[in-house]
């Protein structure tokens, strides 16, 4: 199954979305995933953790979609909008790189003995 189009029908069929931005927008979700994984080279495996990535990115970058709760009252008139911040969007990816975890590659540096301490 094709990422493109997965990714465009997880955003919504109803959006008249461009084929270019929606590429644009898996791009830099496999980015974001090689740079976490610590890979040059992008893994097909992880392409449903880059759509859902792509799909986030693309929602923080709607600006009609970023009112988190509403509130309206009429006996005395008051209204309440909470707003969404990019942090709320930051945390979701977090959550899917958390799941990306045991597949990271970590290098460990092994500091090498003095010969001052090896001949004690």
């Amino acid at each position: 199954m094709d990422a493109l189009a997965r990714l465009g029908r997880k955003i919504g069929s109803e959006k008249q979305i461009d084929t270019d931005t929606l590429n644009d927008y898996l791009e830099e979700a496999k980015d974001i995933i090689n740079l976490f994984l610590n890979v040059e080279q992008f893994n097909d495996a992880f392409a449903s953790k880059a759509v859902e990535i792509a799909a986030i990115l693309y929602e923080k970058d709607e600006t009609d979609k970023h009112v988190k709760s509403e509130s309206y009252s009429e006996g005395v008139v008051s209204e309440n909008i909470t707003y969404l911040t990019s942090d709320s969007f930051d945390v979701q990816i977090d959550g899917v790189l958390n799941s990306l975890k045991r597949y990271r590659r970590v290098y460990v540096k092994h500091k090498k003995k003095d010969s001052a301490e090896a001949t004690e």
